[in-house]
């Protein structure tokens, strides 16, 4: 796998870990606990096949576009990042935010 790909992911991961906490003063301690144990695109992948739509994710899209596109999922399906995932957890990833634009 590209791993300057991979790390070009988790570095926009961590950037919208940050946003999160200055835009919307939102620290997603689990998510960050998760990332500190697991490469970025492991636990996106993880999150997406869960089929559960977590918390912190129903927050960050509950304060619209801009909390939505902090979100894995948004970050997953960036043309520049789709290489890193399959064609399944890049449509997971894409029903899970149209699930969650339906509970704003």
């Amino acid at each position: 796998m590209n791993e300057k790909l991979r790390a070009k992911f988790a570095a926009a991961v961590d950037e919208c870990v940050e946003q999160s906490i200055h835009k919307f003063d939102y620290t997603p301690r689990y998510f960050i606990d998760m990332l500190a144990s697991s490469h970025a695109a492991e636990v996106a992948n993880r999150l997406v096949e869960s089929g559960e739509l977590q918390t912190g994710f129903r927050k960050l899209v509950g304060y619209g576009d801009k909390g939505e596109s902090l979100t894995i999922e948004a970050v997953m399906l960036r043309p520049e990042f789709q290489a890193l995932f399959s064609k399944g957890n890049l449509e997971a990833a894409k029903w899970r935010l149209e699930q969650a634009r339906e509970l704003r």
